[in-house]
């Protein structure tokens, strides 16, 4: 799971998201939290951050850095583990699981990653350079976002949506607990990718044992 914050985080092979002014300083809270007088909210119903992350700040498939009432790109400076990466010049930004690999990652020309690979992925949305390319980085990173320009840009953990101010700092870490999933004893996961992807479906392949 990723965990998020007011600079953000991972938990234990998810992501986890905190959001920080980068002025404060402040990145050690566990949880989400906004500065006193923030007006962040999200999409859903108006509720703020602070309200919407205090019980559930985690991610299972992917956390994702979207540009907001614009077409103009966006400036996405990336840390990992305190070390520059690069800046990408993108639509946006996918941090994803090995879980999620196979969500928005994979339509977005990401890497397909087995669920047991002790992994995160960065995949730049639309990049502006055709060199940027997905990146597999271990689950343990710490990474760091910053966005240049001072208007909102859309931030998703999984599903929910919230619109966050550009002079915020994103911190992504792994969760400190994992969960259990279930698994049928005549099913497994290269099995699901030959059968949702079509992989060997040529007639060249019809004697081949599977």
């Amino acid at each position: 799971y990723f965990e998020v914050k007011y600079v953000s985080g991972l938990v234990d092979g998810y992501p986890q998201v905190y959001l920080t002014p980068n002025n404060t300083g402040d990145g050690q809270a566990v949880g989400w939290h906004t500065p006193s007088g923030s007006n962040y909210r999200a999409k859903n119903g108006g509720t703020t951050i602070n309200n919407a992350f205090s019980d559930y700040p985690f991610a299972l498939n992917e956390i994702t850095i979207q540009r907001k009432d614009t077409t103009s790109l966006l400036n996405i400076s990336c840390q990992i583990n305190e070390n520059y990466l690069t800046n990408y010049w993108s639509d946006g930004l996918i941090i994803s699981t090995p879980t999620g690999s196979t969500g928005y990652s994979l339509s977005n020309g990401g890497s397909i990653v087995s669920p047991e690979s002790n992994v995160t992925i960065l995949n730049p949305i639309a990049p502006h350079n055709i060199n940027m390319r997905s990146l597999v980085i271990p689950d343990n990173s710490k990474i760091i976002i910053d966005i240049e320009g001072d208007s909102d840009i859309n931030l998703s953990i999984d599903s929910r949506m919230y619109s966050v101010n550009c002079s915020n700092q994103i911190e992504i870490l792994k969760a400190d607990f994992t969960i259990g999933t279930i698994k049928f004893d005549n099913d497994n996961f290269y099995k699901r990718l030959r059968e949702k992807l079509f992989w060997g479906q040529d007639m060249r392949n019809k004697n081949i044992k599977k």
